[in-house]
């Protein structure tokens, strides 16, 4: 498979419904001279984002957006397929909608030879930095070799971690990032979760296996049995969404993603120079 990239950092990001903490992150996205993009797309955000918002003050930067219709709820990894297939640039810089750049963020990560930077849950230092565990930065040639994103992963969690796995086997080392130089902007956890629907705790634990057959029927009972025997950490602060993470986790062991996995595909409408409308092809 080959890539062809111009030389460059391409930033993508995705929103739903989050426009606010966008608009504060993009400030400090814009102010990167290294930066030679940002991609931005709407999920399908009840208020649309607004082009112009977007690119006050920042006549030099190069903004494209993206706006996807219908979307019932947040899929990351169905929205940073789609979003990093438009990045033209070789270097990849995967940030959510709410995390805000320190000047020198870039001059910090420069990117070595085989390598790629990524969060790390580890080196959190408190409750909030633990929500940059999905940043990325790598070879945008590097995040299409393992195929992206695993499509199969609709809910939160693990779509990170299955990532950086996968990346790793290419013999790519992950570096830490500085966390000194970046920042979560915090939002309650009613916000954070609001997209999606996390499945019923019972429904994970004690799988309704006569509705399902086959390979559905295999993965409930294979993912019921591990849960089983899973306990959540001291003080968890959402037993719910620690199982809806470890679900994920034994789910996409048992289902790997791989280099010939069928992706999501979509129609893309230009609209103006920079803005564009995406529909889902059936």
């Amino acid at each position: 498979m080959s890539f062809y990239y111009d030389q460059g950092i391409s930033l993508v990001t995705c929103s739903m419904n989050r426009t606010s903490n966008l608009l504060q992150s993009i400030e400090t996205w814009n102010a990167i001279e290294s930066i030679n993009e940002i991609i931005v797309v709407d999920w399908s955000s009840e208020v649309p984002i607004q082009y112009s918002d977007l690119s006050h003050n920042c006549s030099s930067k190069d903004i494209k957006l993206f706006r996807v219709n219908d979307q019932p709820k947040w899929i990351l990894s169905h929205a940073f397929n789609l979003a990093i297939s438009f990045a033209k640039y070789d270097h990849l810089l995967k940030l959510d909608s709410d995390v805000l750049l320190d000047p020198t963020f870039l001059s910090f990560h420069s990117l070595p030879e085989a390598s790629f930077f990524r969060g790390n849950w580890k080196i959190a230092r408190n409750e909030n930095e633990l929500h940059l565990n999905g940043q990325l930065y790598c070879k945008t040639e590097d995040f299409w070799r393992v195929n992206g994103y695993h499509e199969g992963i609709t809910t939160y969690g693990w779509d990170d971690s299955d990532l950086y796995n996968r990346l790793s086997a290419l013999d790519l080392e992950g570096l830490d990032f500085n966390y000194d130089l970046f920042n979560h902007i915090e939002s309650t956890q009613e916000a954070r979760y609001i997209n999606q629907s996390l499945l019923d705790l019972d429904d994970l634990l004690n799988p309704d296996l006569s509705s399902l057959s086959g390979k559905d029927k295999f993965n409930a009972t294979k993912i019921a049995y591990h849960l089983n025997k899973i306990s959540p950490p001291e003080n968890c602060p959402n037993i719910r969404l620690f199982y809806e993470i470890q679900r994920n986790r034994i789910w996409s062991e048992l289902n790997p993603w791989r280099s010939d996995s069928k992706r999501r595909s979509w129609d893309v409408v230009r609209n103006s120079m920079h803005t564009y409308t995406v529909y889902e092809l059936n």
